[in-house]
């Protein structure tokens, strides 16, 4: 559903959605809000309290998908749990690698989430090792920035290379057979111990 089907939506059904899917995530619920790990739970930034899902998790090299909810922080209120939800805040997501100094950056939107309730980023990582994730936000109450870090692991070798490595084995099995077979096919040359001297198989 785009952001604007989401506006078509009373504030107040959004907003039990959001918090039911927030509690839920507190108990455990990893999935709450439709998949992922929690990296950052209820996290004071600014004038907010900042919610953070990952996918996949563990994290590698390939797609990743950093899911976003928003709360506005009240006080006394550590769960974050009680303040109304934020859903029209601008965020961004920046990736670090660590030990070469690549960064990667995509906006958190509705638009780009599986649930409009909350906002998505999807980026491409393309090594492995630690990333650090920060997270930009500029929303109507302010601002805040929060960071964390992964560590990637390589992409995992896909059925066709598998497949491919597997074929060049069994057909280099198969020559060297043929080959040997081929070999055992021939008797050597003796020569014979008539008077003529000439050469026979036996």
């Amino acid at each position: 559903m785009a952001r604007s089907e989401a506006r078509t939506l009373s504030r107040p059904l959004v907003g039990l959605v959001l918090l039911l899917a927030l509690a839920w995530s507190q108990l455990g619920g990893a999935d709450a809000h439709g998949g992922g790990d929690p990296r950052l739970q209820a996290e004071p930034v600014g004038p907010y309290r900042l919610f953070v899902w990952v996918q996949p998790s563990p994290p590698q090299v390939g797609e990743y998908h950093v899911i976003v909810a928003l709360t506005e922080a009240l006080p006394d209120d550590p769960t974050g749990l009680n303040g109304p939800p934020v859903f029209d805040a601008a965020i961004q997501v920046r990736l670090v690698h660590q030990e070469s100094g690549q960064t990667l950056e995509a906006a958190a939107t509705h638009e780009g989430a599986d649930n409009p309730v909350f906002y998505e980023a999807r980026l491409q990582v393309s090594q492995p090792g630690t990333w650090a994730v920060h997270i930009q936000i500029a929303g109507p109450k302010g601002t805040g920035q929060a960071r964390y870090t992964e560590a990637f692991a390589p992409a995992p070798s896909s059925w066709r290379e598998w497949a491919l490595g597997g074929g060049v084995l069994l057909a280099v099995a198969g020559g060297l057979g043929l080959w040997l077979r081929g070999r055992g096919s021939v008797r050597p040359l003796r020569r014979s111990a008539g008077p003529s001297g000439a050469l026979s198989r036996r």
